[in-house]
């Protein structure tokens, strides 16, 4: 792995092995969310009662591509909101099981 740092920002290049039936470019942006993720300051724990909380539900895999983004869109422009600004998000961030890598 290749960690490259700029400014407050760090990214990194994985190789990871590839699950069946998986897009190569799918499992690398995973890998790499996960990872970057990792490199974050510590977080404090989400709660049920955060917002971010809504990604460790339990969330169907066997979905068509399409099915899929029609049940995790909403979510995401829930939390992600359109014109939200990137300081109101960074406020929402928590960690833990049920916090942003859970997100991821």
């Amino acid at each position: 792995m290749e960690s490259q740092s700029s400014g407050t920002y760090a990214t990194a290049a994985i190789t990871a092995p590839l699950l069946p039936n998986t897009p190569a470019s799918a499992v690398n942006i995973l890998v790499t969310l996960e990872k970057a993720v990792e490199c974050l300051p510590v977080l404090p724990d989400a709660s049920d009662a955060d917002e971010i909380a809504v990604f460790s539900a339990n969330i169907p895999t066997n979905l068509a591509k399409e099915e899929a983004w029609e049940y995790l869109d909403p979510i995401l422009n829930h939390f992600l909101g359109f014109g939200r600004m990137a300081e109101s998000i960074y406020d929402k961030l928590c960690g833990g099981e049920r916090g942003l890598p859970a997100m991821v």
